[in-house]
């Protein structure tokens, strides 16, 4: 049981970098990739020639154990602006990110 997310910043040649919670470089990218198709039209093969990843420096809390809903996660929170105040969290061996009220959170 572990905590497998690590925080990516992902560097597309003409806007500015963006950090990516991912499981692997490759996922951070592919992250990335899916969120550049909503604004322009570009196969995977050409996003790779425009973007490079590398590993960024995680916030203090991020992977910190916390309780949410009564079962062990890890903190992911502090990785994107969130305006809607949720907090965002892994589970153990999970490559995916959840989010959950703030209410149902607590310290482990």
């Amino acid at each position: 049981m572990a905590f497998r997310i690590k925080l990516f910043e992902v560097n597309v040649s003409g806007f500015p970098p963006v950090n990516y919670a991912a499981a692997s470089r490759g996922k951070a990218i592919a992250s990335a990739w899916r969120d550049y198709t909503h604004a322009y039209d570009v196969s995977f093969k050409e996003f790779l020639k425009r973007a490079s990843a590398r590993r960024a420096q995680e916030p203090e809390d991020f992977g910190k154990p916390i309780i949410v809903c009564g079962q062990p996660g890890y903190l992911v929170t502090g990785v994107y602006p969130n305006p809607s105040g949720y907090v965002r969290f892994a589970r153990d061996d999970e490559d995916y990110t959840h989010f959950s009220h703030p209410a149902d959170v607590e310290a482990a």
